[in-house]
């Protein structure tokens, strides 16, 4: 940013709303990240009913991505469950 000293400035001024549009962002790719890895782990496809590029690449590297996908899920469900305890704990 440092050769748009007008920009820098913009987003500087605006650093509030630019953060909060990345929270926001981020949250959003994560619940369709996870929708992905649920669709993935019951279906075996990303979408119900389509076309999963995952599956062509053959059903070994298939079996480590629903692998990988459930052991997602749990680490988010454990994050999720820390963060709930946490805040009760707290009040």
């Amino acid at each position: 940013m440092m050769r748009f000293p007008a920009l820098a400035r913009l987003v500087y001024r605006h650093f509030k709303i630019v953060s909060w549009a990345f929270t926001v962002a981020f949250f959003a790719s994560l619940a369709y990240t996870v929708y992905s890895f649920y669709n993935l782990f019951v279906y075996g496809s990303c979408e119900p009913g389509g076309v999963c590029y995952l599956m062509w690449i053959g059903s070994c590297i298939l079996a480590v991505e629903q692998w990988a996908a459930q052991i997602t899920l749990l680490i988010l469900l454990g994050v999720v469950i820390y963060v709930i305890v946490s805040h009760y704990r707290h009040h």
